[in-house]
């Protein structure tokens, strides 16, 4: 079966899975571990899940979409790095697989739902859009689980977003 992969970069973010043909949707949270620094924990991609997540997957996936992240004014040197450092691996793993990438800007997609910055709105289209998947980006805990559940939610709207693109190319 044919799949879009829509991939909300950084360690809070996911994968999603869409399959137009029957509205199936799978997320995948992105595989962290962490790292003693000093005094702090960061978080890492982990490398070898994320390249076995598409070892399993790659075949079906017609499309990635990506979001076209930047750095941002405020934002700290070591927070913008590790970031880049996220989209990278991510970038990586699905170009070693040979799937097709697009890098989309926020303005572009979210702009096609009709959504801004509020990831509180991404959620609640992603839920007018696919309900019966709802539970996959809902809020269980605190601030963390909330971006969490946003970066989700988002993955799905991306991977949405591949199909509409794939459809507009004839790709499928």
């Amino acid at each position: 079966m044919t799949t879009f992969a829509g991939i909300d970069p950084g360690a809070l973010g996911a994968i999603a899975l869409y399959a137009p043909a029957d509205g199936a949707l799978t997320i995948f949270d992105m595989p962290v571990f962490e790292i003693l620094t000093g005094k702090k924990k960061r978080k890492r991609i982990d490398i070898y899940a994320l390249a076995r997540f598409f070892d399993l997957h790659a075949s079906s996936i017609a499309l990635v979409a990506i979001e076209d992240v930047h750095a941002m004014p405020g934002q700290g040197v070591t927070s913008m790095f590790s970031f880049g450092r996220a989209l990278g691996v991510a970038e990586m793993a699905v170009a070693a697989h040979q799937v097709p990438i697009e890098y989309i800007a926020a303005r572009k997609w979210k702009g096609a739902f009709g959504l801004d910055d509020d990831k509180e709105k991404s959620r609640l289209v992603a839920t007018r859009l696919l309900p019966r998947h709802a539970d996959q980006w809902a809020v269980v805990r605190g601030v963390r689980d909330k971006e969490r559940a946003a970066g989700r939610a988002e993955a799905a709207l991306l991977a949405m977003f591949a199909h509409r693109i794939a459809q507009e190319r004839k790709i499928v």
